[in-house]
């Protein structure tokens, strides 16, 4: 009678620990992934950023390079002191 009620007790206290463990082992892995997922995001956000910047950088090229045709002032560049002596 003893014996079945240890036995009884015992394995819910192995039921109890093996659940404690396996929520521990889970909370743990969750910890990691959410740490992996938020080294990812960051990743991705720096790509959009730089991939913003470079066509932010590229249309601001187009624009100085659309202007400098539009009054020929691309000309003058070129243009030195020097070129009109023999």
């Amino acid at each position: 009678m003893i014996w079945a009620k240890l036995k009884g007790y015992g394995m819910a206290v192995l039921a109890f620990l093996l659940a404690l463990f396996t929520a521990n082992y889970y909370r743990q892995k969750t910890k990691r992934l959410e740490r992996v997922v938020n080294q990812e995001k960051a990743k991705a956000h720096n790509l959009e950023a730089q991939h913003k910047a470079a066509i932010r950088h590229q249309e601001s090229h187009q624009r100085e390079i659309d202007e400098a045709l539009k009054d020929d002032s691309h000309l003058n560049y070129f243009d030195d002191d020097d070129s009109d002596q023999p």
